[in-house]
């Protein structure tokens, strides 16, 4: 039995039980009277009954009805109770209770008979009734070489409690005091030992019966090794469909909580299952484990399918309709939500479990088996790429983000993609050689990676999507906060400049001052210091245009959001009927700002700095006027050497010049070619 279903576990997963032929209540036909005709249920012929050997060594033939007294089979036992399922078995402690339920006891005495081997308990049921001529339509000799059932069936037609298809009629059994019976038990005790063994029990039917087999017990009909050897010419069933087990033993318990869990192919469930087996002790959870982790991967696989297809159809319904408008902001909110929901379903199911046995199996890689972990490490990796895959692809992913953004939906946005980017870099945590995966990374850096970008969707896009719905719903507060930062990074860009500026003077200052004989004092470190002037300019141009790109977008952002504030006005004056208030919430509370909102200055801070050509702060000169005389960067440096006695250095203007920014004309910068403007984002 165990080890039969630790098969069935390993091989099939998911199980669905041969369902056995359920035999009702049976037609009671002699065999005798029904020539040529199978017996119902699948009845064994005389020719289909073996023989046995008894204990004395003799043949005998199993049809032989006086070596087989009066023993009934448990498809005699379905057709006289009112409702077979109730024959059934309850266990008390160690004692062992076999319940049937009220019958029809015309023409039956029922005794039983039980035996114990090994893990089973065997019982078997006579019926003790006296059949005489008197209450059969049999005479002597007949009653001596009939069956049970032949028995039976002529004492109930002797009765009449047959019907004219040869079934209890059970209408005028009801009827006839006695018929019925208010039911039979038997107790019998079970040696449970030590408790690590299941207990069963089997019900022996003898083969020469017209009623064919229920629920037989494959495992002790093809085990003579498991069936008492004193009971012949007997087929062994199960009280009921699944088999009847009197005791369940820890392992077998666990066992059978796995099936169940393999059956459902429900994620919560097997994985619930997982759980408590690793914490458990008992002997074959290292079997089950095995057994419960395929049965899990099957499941993600199943619900993973599930969630892409419900994503798919979310972002079908956020599409634009003819006129390119979204659904409303309650549709899109709804469906918003549902979209996260999924995400946050697709992080716990598939993605945060592949990421711990990522992170497992790096633990375990070494030199002998690294290839088999890679191996794993990358299905893995596919498996948390595959959403990452998803939405950097479907150009719906892309539409369903500007429904959100239309109606500044941050919470839902910045839950989506933190999944994403969690799909993102986890997919390339690997060891390997780098492939198609990308730079592969350490778990550390994933980490790092996310939270450094979801940091940087919060600031630069969610907030940029909240100021757009504010502008367009009639609040100016996106435009001064805009104006604001503006003009603080203006300022961080000019403090820069200067820092830096400062910085080289006095570096210079320092390392090509001259001593009292008019020489330079460290000739090698000055010509080091002056060499690296250019790559030092660039590095800071480089940072510098960053900014300034930061701030051109910025710029336009403020833009966006005077425009919209524009257009809302512009409704609102449309929509007005001239009796009420036309302004933002804002201007309703705080009054008007001073400044227009369509000047091309915005609270006093000049927007025009920013276009190309116009800044006094030249792209590719980041000094502007100040540097105007260093055109170019000379030999070794910016140093002019010069012949002449006792003189290793430059000919060099006065570095301790009173004004920092006038440095000698021939120190001059190397100027960086002008570099195209880009979006940060």
């Amino acid at each position: 039995m165990k080890s039969l279903l630790y098969v069935l576990l390993l091989n099939g997963l998911v199980i669905s039980p041969v369902l056995a032929k359920k035999v009702g209540r049976g037609n009671l036909t002699p065999a005798s009277a029904r020539t040529n005709v199978p017996a119902p249920g699948g009845v064994l012929r005389t020719s289909d009954i073996p023989e046995v050997s008894n204990p004395s060594g003799e043949v005998e033939r199993c049809d032989d009805n006086t070596k087989m007294g009066n023993y009934v089979s448990l498809g005699f036992l379905h057709t006289i109770v009112d409702y077979p399922q109730d024959i059934r078995v309850v266990m008390r402690g160690n004692l062992a209770e076999l319940i049937l339920p009220r019958y029809v006891s015309a023409c039956t005495k029922l005794d039983f008979e039980i035996v114990s081997r090994g893990s089973y308990s065997f019982i078997k049921a006579k019926n003790e009734y006296a059949f005489t001529p008197d209450n059969t339509d049999l005479n002597e000799d007949q009653l001596k070489v009939s069956s049970m059932d032949e028995k039976y069936y002529s004492c109930m037609k002797k009765k009449g409690l047959l019907t004219s298809e040869d079934d209890i009629n059970r209408e005028k059994a009801e009827s006839v005091p006695g018929s019925y019976s208010g039911g039979a038990t038997k107790s019998f005790n079970i040696d449970l030992g030590d408790r690590s063994e299941s207990k069963y029990i089997a019900f022996g039917s003898p083969n020469n019966t017209q009623y064919g087999s229920v629920y037989p017990n494959r495992e002790v009909n093809d085990n003579p090794n498991l069936r008492p050897s004193e009971w012949r010419c007997m087929a062994y069933e199960n009280l009921s469909e699944n088999g009847t087990r009197l005791f369940t033993s820890e392992e077998d318990s666990a066992m059978q909580r796995a099936y169940r869990a393999c059956q459902s192919n429900d994620y919560e469930e097997i994985y619930s299952e997982l759980v408590k087996l690793k914490k458990s002790s008992v002997g074959n959870a290292k079997e089950l484990i095995a057994v419960l982790e395929k049965a899990l991967d099957s499941a993600r696989t199943q619900e993973m399918n599930e969630i892409m297809k419900k994503m798919g159809e979310i972002e079908e319904t956020l599409k634009r309709d003819s006129d390119g408008n979204f659904p409303s902001e309650d549709y899109v909110k709804e469906q918003a939500d549902k979209y996260l929901e999924l995400t946050k379903r697709l992080n716990y199911v598939a993605l945060q479990p592949s990421i711990q046995k990522i992170n497992e199996l790096l633990q375990i890689r070494n030199e002998e088996n690294k290839k088999e972990v890679d191996r794993k490490i990358k299905e893995l990796n596919k498996l948390i790429g595959s959403f990452y895959e998803k939405t950097e692809k479907n150009p719906r992913f892309l539409v369903m983000l500007e429904a959100l953004k239309a109606y500044a939906l941050t919470d839902q946005a910045y839950g989506v993609e933190g999944v994403r980017l969690t799909s993102k870099y986890y997919s390339q945590v690997y060891k390997e050689k780098q492939d198609t995966r990308g730079a592969n990374i350490s778990l550390k850096q994933a980490d790092e990676y996310v939270v450094r970008d979801i940091k940087k969707f919060e600031k630069d896009v969610l907030s940029d999507w909240n100021n757009d719905y504010l502008s367009k719903n009639g609040s100016k507060a996106p435009i001064a906060s805009t104006e604001r930062d503006l003009k603080r990074k203006a300022e961080q860009l000019e403090r820069s400049k200067q820092s830096f500026l400062k910085k080289e003077s006095e570096f210079e200052k320092k390392l090509c001052g001259r001593n009292y004989a008019g020489q330079i004092s460290n000739p090698s470190a000055c010509q080091s210091f002056l060499k690296g002037r250019s790559r030092r300019l660039a590095a800071f141009q480089k940072k510098r245009n960053r900014s300034i790109a930061e701030m051109r977008n910025m710029g336009e952002r403020r833009e966006r959001y005077a425009n919209n504030y524009t257009s809302y006005l512009e409704k609102r004056e449309m929509e007005d009927d001239g009796d009420g208030y036309s302004g933002g919430i804002e201007e309703f509370y705080y009054g008007a700002y001073a400044n227009d909102n369509s000047s091309s200055t915005a609270g006093g801070f000049d927007m025009n700095m920013f276009n190309m050509g116009q800044s006094p702060y030249t792209m590719n000169n980041p000094f502007g006027t100040q540097m105007q005389g260093m055109q170019g960067m000379q030999s070794m440096g910016g140093m002019q050497m010069m012949q002449g006695p006792g003189m290793m250095g430059s000919q060099m203007g006065n570095p301790y010049s009173t004004n920092p920014m006038m440095m000698n004309p021939n120190m001059g910068y190397q100027m960086m070619p002008q570099q195209q403007m880009m979006r940060p984002f």
